[in-house]
């Protein structure tokens, strides 16, 4: 049976600083496992989607949820990595962004267990767009966006399968910590009833 205690203020100071804390530990695992920022606003869509299909009793944290990896945050992160692009202004910008894709795809099949097939092909990719950079010092900001996009199709498959496992760590971790919190709401809020006589 479900049980939806009343709102106290006590639980609800308690309820936004763990929504604070598992923000910042979804932040904190994004930076420390994958080397970037967690996706903007993919906290809050995270929040949201899970709501949807939540059994459990918060309010807030998903603590019910089957699959327990949510695809929409997994999605988010990977679409990141290796490092989040943005539209460059000019074209020294695009150029650098390009130089900087190739370099973090490259180190990631290294560091990362990869395949030795994929790590091969990235490599080759990432040597195959340094030479094109040092062949084109004065190539169009349209030349490295395309070439940007051409690389991020080749390297792309090969990253996420190499991210994925680590990915889903991230996404079942956030998940866990959730449900952890909304028991931990449930027994303040009972507490906090018991104390006023209520059983």
């Amino acid at each position: 049976m479900s049980h939806i205690l009343p709102p106290h203020p006590e639980v609800e100071v308690l309820r936004a600083q763990l929504i604070l804390k598992l923000r910042q530990q979804y932040q904190e695992m994004c930076h420390s496992r994958e080397g970037i920022d967690s996706p903007l606003e993919s906290f809050n869509r995270w929040l949201l989607e899970r709501k949807v299909i939540d059994k459990g009793n918060d309010c807030m944290f998903p603590s019910s949820c089957s699959p327990e990896i949510s695809q929409s945050m997994y999605r988010e992160i990977v679409n990141d990595i290796p490092i989040k692009l943005v539209k460059p202004k000019y074209s020294a910008d695009a150029r650098r962004q390009l130089s900087k894709y190739a370099e973090a795809a490259k180190k990631m099949v290294e560091t990362r267990n990869a395949s030795p097939e994929s790590r091969k092909l990235v490599k080759w990719h990432a040597e195959d767009t340094f030479q094109w950079l040092r062949k084109q010092p004065n190539a169009t900001y349209d030349d490295y966006l395309e070439r940007l996009a051409h690389l991020k199709r080749q390297c792309q498959p090969y990253l996420i399968e190499a991210a994925k496992g680590s990915v889903e760590g991230i996404c079942s971790k956030i998940y866990a910590l959730s449900c952890e919190y909304a028991k931990k709401v449930n027994e303040k809020s009972w507490q906090i009833l018991q104390e006023h006589g209520v059983k």
